[in-house]
């Protein structure tokens, strides 16, 4: 949660209080953009106690008759791979040692390199979930990849995404797992640069219509909904959009949105709102927009609001004035869509 600090004087003293909320700050800060991790020796360059088996920053665990291996000889980025050997009954598990701090309710995107000596050996890479007491979560791990058929024989990049799977979720450690011993080929994997992002949930819908083609028309004194069919982005699959309406999972969000309006009568006032079409009910309403006869203007509003359950929401918008008043004009740029009303939405817990 943001604090609101004020700046000390020259020579004061620095209270707890003050340290304690601009701690607060910059973690709420932390919690509103994306955060690229840099995974511990994700290229395995470092092995300090020099086994040769389990570089820095990574525990290893070697299944029955397997081997693990840091190896020089075969690598994608820097100098070293880490390398797992299974005869087929088998090979080796490679995990982060250290818990990884992650934001709730964020979209996790891991990527590595990999390959194996064979298509068909079992390969697999997961993301064990942790809370604040670093105790596993109920839903302790999610699957990025497995795959016992076919693997790439050469270095391979890959990139796999899934949410944070609760607001509870504030660690994560990462497993990578070469010649698994539920597959009975004998084989090798190698990984390689491993790495991460994770990122806010956040939605991005508008109205998007072909060069030349108008909006929406007949903005009245009844309220109206405005219309929405392109979806732009949805970071973590957490909206649908039909009808003109987003669909949103339980949770607190922020939104931004913005509609163009085009009014060819007389001057009046237009209002704009947020609205629950599930429930049929006002969840923020905007302030008042002044129009002139016969001018352009735009109506924005943002703020925050909180869903105890999955809802359909819309924005809308009323004019104190009948006709004449549309959602923007086309601006007939040849191979160039039209872009009218959008909204922006991003999960915050």
């Amino acid at each position: 949660m943001w604090t609101t600090i004020t700046k000390l004087l020259v020579g004061a003293g620095i209270s707890k209080a003050f340290l304690d909320a601009l701690v607060d700050n910059l973690e709420d800060l932390n919690a509103r953009v994306s955060v690229t991790h840099v995974i511990p020796n994700g290229s395995f360059e470092q092995d300090t106690d020099g086994d040769g088996q389990a570089p820095d920053g990574w525990t290893k665990t070697v299944q029955t008759g397997g081997a693990a291996a840091i190896d020089s000889t075969d690598s994608r980025h820097g100098k070293y791979s880490w390398k797992a050997t299974t005869s087929g009954t088998g090979g080796a598990e490679l995990k982060t040692t250290d818990f990884i701090p992650i934001g709730s309710l964020r979209t996790l995107q891991l990527s590595w390199d990999m390959k194996s000596s064979v298509a068909d050996i079992q390969n697999i890479v997961r993301v064990y979930w942790f809370k604040a007491d670093q105790t596993a979560y109920s839903t302790p791990s999610t699957e990025l990849y497995n795959n016992s058929t076919s693997n790439p024989t050469s270095w391979t990049a890959f990139t796999r995404e899934c949410a944070v799977p609760h607001a509870d979720v504030k660690y994560c450690k990462i497993e990578l797992v070469g010649g698994n011993s539920a597959d009975p080929t004998a084989g090798s994997c190698w990984f390689d640069n491993v790495r991460f992002t994770d990122y806010v949930l956040s939605v991005h819908v508008r109205k998007e219509e072909a060069s030349g083609t108008a909006a929406q028309s007949g903005i009245n004194t009844a309220w109206t909904t405005v219309l929405l069919n392109t979806e732009v982005n949805d970071v973590g699959a957490i909206a649908s959009l039909a009808s003109d309406q987003i669909t949103l999972p339980p949770g607190r969000y922020e939104y931004t949105f913005h509609v163009p309006l085009k009014n060819d009568g007389t001057a009046r006032v237009v209002k704009s709102r947020l609205y629950n079409a599930t429930d049929t009910a006002v969840i923020h309403m905007g302030p008042n927009h002044d129009m002139a006869g016969n001018a352009s203007g735009m109506i924005s509003h943002s703020s925050y609001f909180e869903l105890t359950a999955g809802k359909a929401i819309a924005v809308q918008v009323v004019s104190n004035a009948v006709g004449n008043l549309s959602i923007g004009a086309p601006a007939s740029i040849a191979s160039t869509n039209e872009i009218y009303s959008e909204i922006l939405i991003r999960k915050v817990g």
